[in-house]
């Protein structure tokens, strides 16, 4: 079972079964994902505001964006206007393009 912050989840790529856990094709059918939704979508559905999910993937593992993201974004706010999905590739664990910068 994967234990889960209220930022996130505490996975540490360092333990090889945490990062299979992490990168499986359901997991994102179990983890939490946004705890403001409703508030987010009461904005949006009144024009106040709009949303833009912004997404790092590791282009190692998903060669056209993590398609997890993509099926859990759709089926959350894809059909919401005013709001999209951004995802940005990255390839290094070292320094330039990776997703903690």
């Amino acid at each position: 079972m994967i234990d889960y912050s209220l930022y996130g989840s505490k996975l540490n790529k360092n333990f090889p079964e945490q990062a299979a856990q992490k990168n499986a094709p359901s997991f994102y059918d179990s983890a939490p994902f946004l705890s403001l939704a409703k508030e987010l979508l009461m904005l949006v559905k009144e024009k106040k505001a709009g949303v833009i999910f912004l997404s790092a993937y590791d282009q190692r593992v998903f060669d056209n964006g993590d398609s997890r993201k993509k099926k859990i974004f759709a089926e959350t706010f894809g059909k919401v206007p005013g709001c999209s999905l951004n995802l940005v590739g990255f390839r290094s664990e070292k320094t330039g393009q990776t997703k903690s910068e």
